[in-house]
């Protein structure tokens, strides 16, 4: 069955069926410029904007007085240097809290590269602080934790199978 031919006034042309030009496009009238391209008038700026109220700035990681108490004068439990930060096991962004128990004293290099997944924690801590382990529990779930403090998602992810495959099937 032959096509129909697309009509020349047809806003758009049918699929398959290549677009008819009646005539050639030309410009009937010369270019010129409507605008100008140089600022006219305009606001004018005299003098530089003045702040009425001073920056509020605040604490990256609050620590509690009691927090900052119980580091003071303690090593770091990573690299043993002179503390100079309550690290927060679990952050309180995230449920973590005011108590004493939340934090373990740090420097300054030691808590940044814990808090940039850069540095396993959980080899340093797990004889000595047990408590603080445990207090941290409360605010999340033990697989959670265990990822924070291990810095490791992709080994926690490989323990996990093996974990599930040892236990015995439920009956």
């Amino acid at each position: 069955m032959p096509e129909k031919p697309t009509p020349p006034h047809s806003a758009a042309p049918r699929r398959g069926s290549p677009m008819q030009r009646t005539s050639e496009l030309k410009r009937t009238t010369g270019l010129e410029r409507r605008t100008s391209l140089q600022r006219t008038g305009g606001p004018q700026r005299t003098a530089a904007p003045v702040r009425t109220k001073p920056a509020r700035r605040a604490a990256i990681s609050p620590a509690s007085a009691a927090q900052r108490e119980k580091i003071k004068g303690r090593p770091c439990v990573v690299c043993g240097a002179p503390a100079t930060t309550p690290m927060h096991l679990w952050p309180r962004g995230r449920g973590g809290c005011d108590d004493p128990l939340c934090v373990l004293p740090a420097c300054w290099l030691c808590h940044r590269a814990y808090d940039t997944k850069e540095l396993e924690l959980l080899p340093h801590i797990v004889k000595r602080y047990r408590a603080e382990i445990a207090h941290a529990q409360l605010h999340t779930d033990p697989v959670s934790l265990l990822a924070r403090l291990a810095a490791s998602e992709v080994l926690l992810r490989s323990l996990i199978p093996r974990l599930s495959a040892a236990s015995p099937p439920a009956a």
